[in-house]
């Protein structure tokens, strides 16, 4: 008996691990942005937006901002304005916007490097920004990143 457990666990734990997938953003997909130090902070907007309600600061600390930023799904960049009391930076995201559907997921968007150019603007002294698949297996217990990192030094 005990055998037998131990085969069946060890033919149904592959497919287990193997069986999890993330289909990526039910919604308009986010970037990751870390911008330190915080430099008095006094909101963040995008060129275009109609509202500035998602680009909230209720997670801005004396290290910094982190949070969650939405890019624009009608082209493939956005403008984000950091206003300071002296001063606007700004920071231009270019991406590629992949609408496709697979069997897994069915319809799904995706947002990629882009395949030709620059990957932002900015007229911050120091920007770095990482491209991961909203896409893709996941396994229980372990991290997999997903979307756009951006982490922003400004000084």
């Amino acid at each position: 008996m005990f055998k037998f457990l131990r085969a069946l666990i060890l033919l149904v734990l592959p497919w287990i691990m193997v069986s999890c997938y993330d289909c990526g953003p039910m919604g308009e997909p986010f970037v990751d942005i870390s911008l330190s130090p915080k430099n008095q902070l006094v909101r963040i907007s995008a060129l275009g937006a109609k509202t500035d309600s998602l680009f909230r600061l209720d997670t801005l600390s004396s290290f910094g901002y982190h949070g969650q930023l939405p890019i624009s799904l009608l082209q493939d960049s956005t403008t984000f304005l950091f206003y300071f009391p002296n001063h606007v930076d700004t920071l231009t995201l270019y991406y590629q916007r992949v609408f496709d559907e697979s069997k897994t997921c069915g319809y799904y968007n995706d947002i990629k490097a882009p395949v030709r150019g620059p990957s932002y603007r900015s007229t911050f002294p120091g920007v770095h920004v990482e491209y991961y698949p909203y896409q893709g297996s996941t396994a229980p217990g372990r991290y997999f990143p997903r979307g756009i990192h951006i982490n922003i030094q400004n000084q």
